[in-house]
């Protein structure tokens, strides 16, 4: 049926053949190649892949908590009620001159009846029980209370970043730092600040985004107590690395803890699109500005830099009464402080900035006196090679309630263009990519009564069509997003399925807009792969599709030992890996529903109409 203007169009060409088709035959059609995840790291997600094969990805390390709970019963000192959101790399390095080796809750990690492991972290001799002990104290509390301060947002205590970036080509995928630098105590790099790449063009630009890094400085308080506190000069900053060179990309707001900046996608052309700070939030009722003012007096008083108050504030949201965990949260703790603005750049091949231009909001509210509990924004997440900037925009619902929602924006000609965002039930939008051609893609989240769901639609900015498209998913409480379209109108992305025994997980799809084609990747490859295509983020023009892929392995611990059970077996887990799928000329489908197929990936193996009989499920997007 059609709907209004702007509205989404729900597809009644979906046929059981196509749900068929889609999801009960798994086929041999593409090649399916690991990159191997650079050598210390344990999870690698993809971003992006150019025309040529190069591709950008994200490299992180293993669950901290998995850690945690194997030397949990070991070491005294374990907090039971702490939940460490962290992942740490194998053999993470630790500059132990930034421990304080008097700290009795250190020694107790450290010291008891069954090991001394002490004089060996002095020296910084590690194994995997010391070094577990020394990230768990790094990541917990200054004391066993809850809400006591977090040792990584306390400013005086060695910092553990999160996530970091790598580029490759071919099989061969390489860590590639932006800012961090080897320590000199260490003779490896810091980790200690999180850096990503997200798109990288044909000539081999590459964009992303790069916390500030720590810079050691002293402090003496009113006691006349000397600490040494690690200060980061920014929040974060968008750049462009051009053959080895990197611009970094100023915000226009710097007067809070010197700005933000995202550059989130790159043309062949040289335009570059992203999101800076524009402005301070919840300016109109003052409370930024008390709390500045509250750090300022915490200086003056020798309580505390005035610095380290601003980086926490941030850090930590609003409240002085704070629960002590770590969240990555972009929302919450590191957009809250500040407006942020669509942001398009476009950069020579030396690396200059030859144009920088605001792309604005959908709407900005009029009233001097309005006092919204939100702040509102607008981003660019890609742009074509025409300067054409899709992304995400605040715009008005229901001005007379101040019912202000983030939809699908496309910038063009000086305009901002809401799409997706006036059909009964959608709580917001996104545009996620678009083509030379004019075709965008993304999600809406539209509620049911089974609650709110994931939708993936495309739309044509040169097209007679007003309403955008979805894209058929096949399953009703499916949750799809689409995240790259190339110009062969080749969609990929990911959505939602069930496994035999109930659960939901993710799975990449491939969708052609010019034949209405829709697939589930796992299906699309051989029936005896050993993964699984959990989420298709970049297609190129050759149909190349750069994926994050799950396969099951051997656990290992903190120092990259193999782990085993009390059976002698090695314990498995399943990790994360970055995949290139490329099609295979003529190739046809395998029919991994006869008997001798039926050995991997259960949840590709369940015929489409028990799948929609399964109980509707909740499913929330990484």
């Amino acid at each position: 049926m059609s709907l209004n203007n702007n509205m989404l169009k729900t597809l009644s060409r979906i046929t059981f053949p196509l749900s068929l088709l889609a999801f009960s035959v798994n086929a041999a059609v593409y090649t399916v190649e690991e990159v191997p995840t650079p050598e210390g790291f344990v999870n690698a997600f993809a971003e992006d892949i150019n025309n040529n094969g190069q591709y950008v990805a994200s490299i992180k390390g293993s669950d901290f908590n998995r850690s945690v709970s194997l030397i949990r019963e070991q070491a005294t000192g374990f907090s039971s009620h702490h939940s460490v959101n962290a992942t740490t790399l194998y053999n993470h390095p630790i500059d132990v001159s930034k421990l304080d080796f008097e700290d009795e809750e250190l020694i107790n990690l450290l010291v008891n009846d069954s090991y001394d492991y002490l004089e060996d972290v002095k020296n910084g001799i590690f194994n995997s029980e010391s070094l577990t002990a020394v990230l768990y104290y790094l990541f917990t509390s200054t004391t066993t209370s809850y809400t006591d301060q977090h040792r990584q947002l306390d400013g005086r205590y060695h910092m553990i970043g999160d996530r970091w970036a790598a580029v490759g080509e071919g099989t061969v995928l390489a860590h590639s730092p932006i800012t961090d630098v080897v320590n000199e105590n260490t003779g490896k790099y810091n980790f200690s600040h999180n850096e990503t790449m997200y798109a990288i063009n044909d000539l081999g630009w590459i964009v992303g985004a790069t916390e500030s890094p720590y810079t050691p400085f002293e402090y003496t308080d009113d006691e006349g107590v000397t600490f040494t506190y690690y200060l980061q000069d920014y929040i974060e900053r968008g750049y462009v690395k051009i053959n080895g060179n990197t611009t970094f990309l100023e915000p226009s707001f710097t007067e809070f803890r010197n700005g933000r900046s995202i550059a989130t996608d790159i043309s062949n052309s040289g335009y570059v699109v992203g999101y800076v700070s524009v402005d301070l939030t919840y300016a109109n009722d003052g409370r930024i500005d008390d709390r500045l003012n509250a750090c300022s007096d915490r200086d003056a008083e020798g309580v505390q830099p005035e610095q380290i108050c601003r980086w926490q504030f941030r850090e930590k949201g609003w409240n002085t009464g704070y629960n002590s965990s770590i969240s990555n949260s972009e929302t919450v703790y590191k957009t809250s402080t500040q407006e942020h603005h669509a942001y398009l750049w476009k950069l020579d091949e030396s690396g200059n900035i030859v144009e920088a231009r605001n792309l604005g909001i959908a709407y900005t509210p009029v009233d001097e006196d309005f006092d919204r509990t939100s702040y509102l924004y607008s981003k660019a997440l890609a742009v074509n090679d025409n300067g054409v900037a899709v992304g995400q925009s605040y715009d008005d619902v229901n001005e007379d309630f101040y019912d202000y929602r983030r939809y699908a924006a496309i910038y063009i000609d000086g305009r901002v263009d809401i799409i997706a965002n006036k059909d009964r039930g959608i709580q917001y939008s996104t545009a996620n990519d678009i083509n030379n051609a004019g075709y965008v893609v993304g999600n809406v989240n539209i509620s049911y009564a089974v609650g709110d769901l994931d939708k993936a639609f495309y739309y044509n900015i040169n097209g007679s069509e007003t309403n955008v498209t979805q894209i058929p998913d096949v399953f009703a409480n499916s949750d799809t997003s689409a995240k790259s379209i190339n110009n062969e109108n080749q969609v990929v992305g990911s959505t939602t399925v069930p496994e035999l025994d109930g659960s939901i997980i993710r799975h990449g799809f491939v969708y052609d807009i010019d034949t209405d084609e829709f697939s589930n990747l796992n299906d699309l490859i051989s029936c005896d792969s050993e993964y699984t295509i959990a989420s298709a983020e970049s297609i190129n023009d050759q149909g190349v599709i750069l994926a994050t892929a799950t396969r099951i392995g051997d656990y290992r611990n903190a120092v990259g030992e193999v782990v085993y059970g009390e059976d002698g077996e090695s314990v498995k887990v399943s990790n994360t890996y970055v995949v290139k799928l490329t099609p295979i000329a003529g190739g046809t489908p395998e029919n991994c529903f006869q008997e001798e197929n039926q050995i991997k990936r259960k949840g590709s193996s369940m015929p489409w109409y028990l799948l929609v009989a399964l109980p509707l499920i909740r499913v929330f997007r990484r």
